[in-house]
């Protein structure tokens, strides 16, 4: 079966493949020796799986751990535990606290050891949010909790489990209407020394920014200047309020007006390009003040959605100080499909935005091959 498309990614959904199912049924079958391989694979050799999506995948797999470990719950979670600690493939991993999400929410305390285990070898971030949902209270002080605790991969679950707006996972609304009960895990993390916690912190606060971007901008205002590493997590958490101009996220940066700064030059160098080909472009900016500027430069595209419109998104290019004078700046993007972005056939927009303002647009057609 060919599960790749033309720019050669294969869906995540496939990492739940016949080959790891099987192995995680031979581990299984090690800490539970009643455990039936062949019934175990058979959940696996159905239509319903075979025309299932990745969460839909990760769903089946936990409750086909459901159907075939005991009933007792605690039981269940003491097999899964050193199970989960062998199959160390990243997001595969999400099975084991989606099993949790279904089956472990009237299990309070043994859930909550199981997450911090599993978080460790993939993440609980998704299956946490279903306790948060249900208890918030509770909820918060178990991430208050883990905010202090010496395992980064636990810290970061206390930052990723409660962002308001996470990828993937479902939309935690009590934060999106007040999202000041995450503020103080933020702030126990806000220089945290791995950068991947430091990351989910500022992915939280660009999730704040969203819907309540004065939240955003006075944290960011009390943070700024603090710790190098916490400077970073201002200026990417605030990276939608910047590419969306805000007034105030740019005063932080010192990109205040990009009135001095004009764009002379523009051009792609396709206007037809097929997928996986190689988009290239230049523009050249004029700083036409008396002084050195900082300039923020972004481009955006309009992709082409299934349903014929079109979706922006924007990128970063650089973020410097020009003297005054032309300054010359290229880029090239490949244009491939992702798990999280498809491409579709049709003419697309290009833009050019300084400090948070369009300053040009040029548009190409792309060519799927569909």
């Amino acid at each position: 079966m060919n599960v790749t498309n033309p720019s050669g990614y294969v869906p995540l959904k496939y990492i739940y493949s016949a080959e790891r199912l099987d192995e995680l049924g031979q581990l299984l079958r090690i800490q539970y020796p009643s455990f039936a391989r062949t019934k175990w694979m058979s959940h696996f050799q159905t239509a319903e799986w075979h025309q299932a999506e990745l969460k839909q995948r990760v769903s089946l797999v936990a409750h086909a751990f459901s159907a075939q470990l005991p009933k007792d719950y605690n039981t269940a979670i003491d097999i899964l535990i050193p199970v989960s600690q062998q199959m160390t493939y990243g997001y595969f991993g999400v099975i084991f606290s989606e099993f949790v999400a279904l089956y472990g929410r009237k299990h309070w305390d043994k859930s909550m050891e199981a997450m911090a285990i599993f978080t460790q070898t993939s993440s609980a971030e998704f299956a946490i949010r279903y306790f948060i949902q249900d208890d918030p209270k509770r909820a918060m002080q178990q991430m208050a909790q883990w905010s202090k605790d010496r395992n980064h991969h636990i810290r970061r679950l206390s930052s990723e489990g409660c962002r308001p707006r996470l990828p993937w996972g479902m939309k935690l609304q009590l934060f999106i209407d007040d999202p000041k009960p995450t503020l103080s895990i933020l702030e126990r993390l806000k220089a945290d020394p791995e950068l991947y916690v430091r990351k989910s912190v500022a992915n939280h606060l660009n999730d704040i920014s969203k819907d309540n971007p004065e939240v955003a901008i006075d944290t960011a205002k009390k943070w700024i200047g603090t710790h190098r590493d916490t400077d970073w997590i201002v200026k990417h958490g605030l990276r939608g309020l910047l590419k969306a101009g805000h007034p105030e996220a740019l005063a932080l940066f010192g990109q205040e007006a990009s009135a001095h700064l004009t764009v002379e030059h523009c051009r792609l160098h396709q206007s037809e390009l097929t997928l996986g080909d190689v988009l290239q472009f230049e523009v050249r900016v004029q700083n036409q003040s008396d002084d050195t500027v900082k300039l923020r430069l972004e481009y955006a595209i309009d992709y082409v959605k299934a349903n014929g419109k079109t979706s922006r998104k924007v990128f970063q290019w650089t973020a410097k100080e020009v003297d005054p004078g032309i300054h010359t700046f290229k880029k090239r993007q490949v244009l491939k499909d992702f798990t999280t972005r498809k491409h579709y056939a049709g003419v697309h927009g290009w833009a050019c935005l300084i400090n948070g303002e369009q300053k040009a647009s040029l548009s190409f057609t792309l060519m799927t091959g569909a």
